[in-house]
């Protein structure tokens, strides 16, 4: 009697400690299970059907598996019919790397055919708005992402700071992913440890995406505003040729060249002062600076774009870092307790990069950002400086969002508040 070999359909919840075995939904067949060697895949005997037996039914040609915590990507391979060389080719494909990034909760789906039970295709839904399908051809296996249906919402929120943004917002029910892309938008105009007040007024505009009633991605905020201490910006969502931007409804934008402060801070310790009393020497010296007090280990950023001039130690500084932004402006960071790896001198850097770390190197009295902004090489007060923004838009650009935005702003504020109206035309 020939005898010829199937892969085993199992399912292994690696981490559960259950199993389960698939076997065919009508009429069952003679199977007879071998034990083979370690880490190989799991095999069937099939005997080869008489005429006097009743006809084989093929296994199932689909399988659902969802991602449980604790499952490996080679287990679900082996368990499932997919051999070394085919697992080899799937991690190869264009889209391969998703695999080996597998989040419990993620779904995949393995095809096989009908004729010898091979698995041809291979499909991960990671619960986002794309379906990623490997299949399995005659010139080897290749990787496809494929866009699927999603449902946009607009949902319209207002927040009246009485405590902070973080707590305020969160009670208003935005997340903590959507609070912190609000700061970074506003980063340029408002500091939000020190620039806040009670009574300031935050509206935003969102567009939450759903695919059948489930949250495929995080929302985008399509505009927002915000009240603080008698000032008003806005600021609408723009998706140019080679990037997103956040822009008033004039087209300018609220990104400026230079953060206002360049790290987390707790509070400012020191401000920017010609006449400032030395806290160790006791003496009258100009403190060209700003002071940060922040816990040792705070990552310092880049205040904006340029080309690291300095790094290493100064003196009283302790530890520097000098970038040279172009036209005349430049900026220091010091006392730090480390750079970041690998970053030296003549090193490229955008707004928003890692430099370095808070510390209290040289003459310093405790953990602190020491900042300082110069122009021409003369010090400027941080928090004060007119900083120039920057102009991201082409000609093109600039007509298509000017011809967007209308339509989206009548939307907007038609929605807020009267308590909002009131401030904004005080």
């Amino acid at each position: 009697m020939r005898r010829y070999i199937l892969p085993l359909l199992s399912v292994v919840l690696v981490g559960t400690g259950a199993g389960l075995l698939l076997s065919p939904s009508s009429d069952p067949v003679l199977l007879t299970q071998t034990q083979v060697a370690t880490n190989q895949p799991v095999t069937t005997l099939i005997s080869q059907p008489t005429t006097n037996q009743s006809p084989t039914y093929a296994p199932p040609t689909q399988l659902n598996i969802s991602v449980k915590p604790g499952d490996s990507l080679s287990a679900i391979f082996q368990s499932h019919g997919l051999d070394a060389a085919q697992s080899y080719q799937l991690l190869q494909t264009e889209h391969g790397a998703l695999l080996n990034k597998l989040q419990p909760g993620q779904e995949i789906e393995i095809r096989y055919t009908q004729r010898d039970n091979h698995v041809h295709q291979l499909i991960l839904r990671s619960g986002d708005a794309t379906e990623t399908h490997f299949s399995f051809q005659d010139n080897g296996c290749h990787s496809k992402q494929i866009a699927l249906a999603v449902e946009s919402n607009k949902d319209y929120r207002e927040v009246s700071i009485s405590r902070s943004l973080q707590q305020d917002a969160q009670a208003a029910g935005l997340s903590a992913a959507t609070i912190q892309t609000i700061s970074q938008i506003l980063a340029s105009e408002i500091d939000f440890a020190l620039d806040l007040r009670t009574g300031d007024h935050l509206a935003v505009l969102l567009n939450r995406h759903t695919r059948n009633g489930k949250t495929v991605s995080s929302p985008t905020i399509e505009a927002l505003a915000f009240f603080n201490n008698g000032r008003y910006f806005e600021a609408f969502r723009f998706e140019g040729e080679s990037n997103t931007y956040y822009l008033t409804a004039d087209g300018l934008s609220l990104q400026r060249r230079f953060l206002r402060a360049p790290l987390d801070y707790r509070r400012v310790s020191s401000r920017f002062n010609p006449n400032r009393l030395h806290p160790i020497f006791k003496t009258q010296r100009p403190h060209n600076g700003i002071d940060y007090a922040a816990p040792e280990g705070i990552p310092v950023l880049a205040a904006g774009s340029g080309r690291i001039s300095f790094i290493g130690e100064q003196k009283g500084y302790g530890n520097v870092v000098i970038v040279d932004h172009g036209q005349s402006y430049s900026t220091l960071y010091a006392h730090l307790s480390g750079f970041a790896a690998g970053l030296q001198a003549g090193d490229d850097v955008s707004q928003g990069d890692e430099i370095a770390y808070v510390g209290q190197t040289g003459w310093a009295t405790g953990p602190h950002l020491h900042y300082e902004f110069r122009i021409h090489g003369q010090h400027k007060n941080p928090s004060t400086v007119t900083i120039p923004y920057d102009a991201p838009l082409s000609k093109q650009e600039l007509m298509t969002f000017l011809q967007q935005v209308a339509g989206i702003k009548r939307d907007f504020t038609s929605r807020f508040s009267t308590q909002l109206k009131s401030k904004i035309n005080r």
